[in-house]
């Protein structure tokens, strides 16, 4: 190759790296400014926090956030089947106490209505944040036949429950679903999760703009995510993904999680 060939590539090189930065300005700007997608690659929750501007909401505790999926109330989604097939199971074999841990005012349970039976006993406890709660419970008044829903603030109130119940909300949290189990005196007999991001780098941190809210955004280690439920001692049943739920990370494609994950786990009969 030439000097004037080798000359030729580097200024083609230098420009390519400069549209990638300049789209790269423009989308932080956009993603900071509206509602977009996702941004960054961050070690953990603090450097996450730290890279949003202090002049931006970062709290999904807000009424904004409380309106947030009133859409979701009648939706089914792919990823619901395999959850509504293992609730059916479990709750025909009389597991009747279920957390639904993140559950905002009970969407999945609105939703699920329509295809499940719930018994007279059964009962569906969502756990969320107080603005989140508050918004709930006058929904439920309001609505006619809702006779097995309940709120809490409080991770505590799932000791004890059949079923631990979590669709698209580990990935908001600091700690992990192991280290939540862990602080429950009684562990629940069965975890159904869905919507769960994994990945099988290391575990890591992006932002998500949802709208009301900067948030970071947990995607944790396949490998380990498993291994450390395992540990509480949990038997892992079933796993499935759900490949029409992605996270797509702009300029990071490495990053890039093509297929969430779902789960049932079964607390070991010596527990």
């Amino acid at each position: 190759m030439s000097i004037l060939d080798r000359a030729a590539k580097a200024a083609k090189h230098s420009i390519v790296i400069f549209r990638k930065l300049l789209l790269s300005k423009h989308y932080i700007k956009n993603f900071f400014a509206f509602k977009g997608t996702y941004f960054g690659i961050y070690p953990n929750f603090n450097a996450a926090t730290k890279a949003i501007p202090i002049n931006l909401p970062v709290s999904y505790d807000s009424a904004l956030a409380a309106h947030k999926h009133y859409d979701l109330i009648n939706q089914i989604n792919p990823r619901d089947y395999a959850i509504m097939f293992w609730l059916s199971r479990l709750i025909s074999k009389g597991h009747t106490t279920l957390f639904d841990f993140g559950g905002h005012i009970g969407v999945k349970y609105y939703a699920y209505t329509r295809y499940l039976n719930y018994p007279n006993n059964f009962t569906w406890k969502v756990c969320d944040l107080p603005a989140i709660i508050a918004e709930g419970k006058i929904y439920a008044q309001g609505t006619q036949g809702v006779s097995h829903l309940s709120f809490t603030p409080s991770l505590a109130d799932a000791s004890g429950a059949s079923i631990f119940f979590a669709a698209g909300s580990l990935q908001y949290l600091q700690s992990s679903l192991a280290e939540m189990i862990s602080t429950l005196s009684n562990k629940p007999k069965w975890i159904l999760i869905s919507g769960v991001p994994l990945t099988d780098l290391q575990h890591f941190v992006t932002l998500q703009n949802i709208g009301v809210a900067i948030c970071p955004y947990s995607i944790q280690n396949r490998t380990t995510f498993i291994n450390d439920i395992k540990a509480q001692g949990y038997t892992l049943i079933d796993d499935w993904l759900n490949p029409e739920k992605q996270c797509k990370i702009p300029f990071c494609p490495d990053y890039d999680v093509v297929a969430y994950s779902g789960f049932l786990f079964e607390l070991n009969a010596s527990e």
